[in-house]
Formats: structure tokens, C-alpha cells, sequence
């Protein structure tokens, strides 16, 4: 197995509900590419790859990091090889370089051909890259932090490193604050708060954002109930490829129908029709 260098200075998925109204479980923080953290990493810059590889033997930095990514994607001229990737990575990580520290954590927390996977070494880079202000490190070490996997478990500093992440614009940090607050871990249950937090995630296109947010709707759970509103976010969500969302709308048209029924026989004076059990 390919060995790790820690850096320089450097002490370092269960499925969402369909309803809120449900024993809401913690869903995974983000995704493998290290998208959406509120930081874009900077695009590839276009020249051979035989140029940049010998940039990154003369010691650039940014071309390690380019010539990791290119090795881990299999492209731009470069054949994918995970075990290069980490090697440069983790040369361009010693050098401060943040972007280059969140990928190298990721692939090492994941594992993968010829790389061992270790959450704890994971956790050291995720601090690196955090401390110096990487949006999606900052989410991932709060998510190490909450499940303690790679560190102890340690609710109230995930739920800071969350907040800082979100601050800096990581939508999948804002939800996972909306889900904290929501179920009071880490800190007092404030619906409140979880309504912001979702809102800021759905506002970023998030769609479990969408989908809490559309919950809290439905439930009038720290704003006012507005199936409406409600709708129209399950809607969304699931256009985005959240598939609970159209459970949940689902579940919801059909409550609301069932109600409908049985006001409009209350108002003409009879009983409203019941289902007959066993089908």
C-alpha cells in the first residue's frame, strides 16, 4: 500500500427520512468529487501533460496538484493511476496547498487501488485543509466529527466546523446544521435555526436542503404551515434527483385529499366514506 506523508505542522451513510415528521438519521455530507464546498477548486490549465509533469518535478506546487488531479480522473494525457494521484497530491499537500490536502484526505478516506484507507490519517489532512479556510474540509471534518470516525465522536465541535463550512457557502454543511438543530444534537433543539440552515441549503440548490425545507413547510415547524410552498420544494427536490421527495409529495396530496373528503361530507351532513379493511 502506497504510504502517506502527514503534513507539515499538522497535529490531524444512512438514508434521510422520507418525512420530517419521522426519526430523522444523518445523511452522508457530501460527495466524493469534494463538489460543492463553497470553494471551487481551480480548473486545469490547458498544456501537455509531459510540461506540466516536469513543472511538478521542479517543485510547482499547483502542477503537482494539476498532475494529481489529471492522474485520478484519467485525463488531460495523463493514464488514471490512484496511486500516482496520492503520490502528487500529497507532494503538493506538504506545500500548504488546501485543495490538493482535501482530495488527498478524500482518497485516503476512501481507499481505493493500491491506497489503504484510513479514516484518522483522513481526519489530518481535513484539518490542514480546514485551517486554512477549504469549505468542503471544513464540512468533512465536522462529519468525522459527528459520527467520530477517525476522532472521537464530538457533536459540539461538528456542529462549529458545520457552521464555519456554512458560512463559507457550503450548501451541504447547511443542511447537515439544519438536521442538527433539528433534532437538538450538538446543541438545543431550535426550529428556528433548522428552517434557516435548510433555507440556505435549498436557496444553494442542495436538494435534501429542498426536501427538510419542504418538511418544515408541511409541518409548520419554525415558520408558519404552507403546504403550498411545501409542494412546490418536494417538487423541486425531487427534480433534482431526490427520490423521497416525490414519496413524500405523494403522501401528502393524499392526506390533504383525505381531509378534503371528510370536511366536504361534514359540511353536507354525512359521515365520510372509510376504507374497508383488508383491501
Amino acid at each position: 500500500m502506497l504510504a502517506v506523508i502527514v503534513p507539515v505542522g499538522v497535529g490531524m451513510l444512512a438514508k434521510p427520512p422520507e418525512a420530517l415528521a419521522q426519526a430523522i438519521k444523518t445523511f452522508p455530507a457530501g460527495n466524493e468529487s469534494g463538489k460543492a464546498t463553497g470553494k471551487k477548486p481551480q480548473a486545469q490549465k490547458a498544456g501537455r501533460f509531459p510540461d506540466l509533469l516536469k513543472r511538478a518535478k521542479e517543485g510547482d506546487a499547483e502542477a503537482m496538484r494539476l498532475v494529481a488531479e489529471r492522474y485520478e480522473k484519467g485525463s488531460g494525457g495523463a493514464v488514471k493511476s490512484l496511486r500516482k494521484a496520492v503520490h502528487w497530491y500529497n507532494q503538493a499537500a506538504q506545500k500548504g496547498d488546501a485543495q490538493a490536502q482535501f482530495r488527498l484526505a478524500r482518497m485516503v478516506h476512501v481507499g481505493g487501488k493500491g491506497i489503504k484507507q484510513s479514516s484518522s490519517m483522513a481526519v489530518l489532512f481535513y484539518k490542514a485543509a480546514a485551517k486554512s479556510g477549504h469549505a468542503g474540509a471544513m464540512r468533512w471534518l465536522g462529519w468525522c466529527l459527528e459520527h467520530g470516525e477517525g476522532i472521537p465522536r464530538d457533536e459540539k465541535k461538528a456542529l462549529k466546523w458545520y457552521e464555519k463550512a456554512a458560512a463559507a457557502g457550503d450548501a451541504a454543511a447547511a443542511n447537515a446544521l439544519g438536521l442538527m438543530y433539528l433534532q437538538g444534537r450538538g446543541t438545543r433543539r431550535d426550529l428556528v435555526r433548522a428552517f434557516a440552515y435548510f433555507t440556505q441549503a435549498a436557496e444553494k440548490g442542495h436538494g435534501w436542503g429542498m426536501n427538510n425545507l419542504a418538511g418544515m413547510y408541511e409541518m409548520g415547524w419554525g415558520t408558519a404551515r404552507n403546504p403550498a410552498k411545501a409542494a412546490a420544494l418536494y417538487e423541486k427536490a425531487l427534480r433534482a434527483g431526490i427520490a423521497a421527495a416525490g414519496k413524500n409529495l405523494a403522501r401528502m396530496r393524499s392526506t390533504q385529499a383525505a381531509a378534503d373528503e371528510k370536511n366536504k361530507a361534514a359540511e353536507d351532513g354525512a359521515p365520510a366514506p372509510e376504507k374497508k379493511k383488508g383491501g
